[in-house]
């Protein structure tokens, strides 16, 4: 987890973690919505840098930040929101590894 900036707590100032690095704006979001239903507050950050990359692959742009009290909570649930991700992602790959078309 990274510290990032700050925002007002419950009584004081407190950073703001990294819990989640997105492949996408959307993957970001469906984490922040999972959070969200628990009560966690979160930030996506990054979201509009990925538009001035164009076709080049946005590695680590777009983040979800949580404040530091909820990072244990709201890393387990973006661990979960990744892996069914990545599992629906791959009952919809190629077989053959070929890049699936765009429609």
């Amino acid at each position: 987890m990274i510290s990032g900036t700050r925002i007002s707590g419950r009584d004081a100032e407190e950073h703001v973690k990294i819990v989640y690095r997105a492949e996408n704006i959307i993957d970001a979001h469906l984490v922040k919505n999972a959070l969200a239903l628990e009560d966690i507050v979160a930030f996506v950050s990054g979201e509009y840098l990925t538009g001035a990359i164009g076709e080049l692959p946005a590695l680590d742009l777009v983040t979800v930040m949580v404040a530091e009290h909820d990072v244990e909570r709201a890393a387990t649930i973006a661990s979960s929101v990744d892996a069914a991700l990545r599992e629906e992602r791959g009952r919809h790959a190629d077989p053959t590894g070929a890049p699936l078309p765009a429609f």
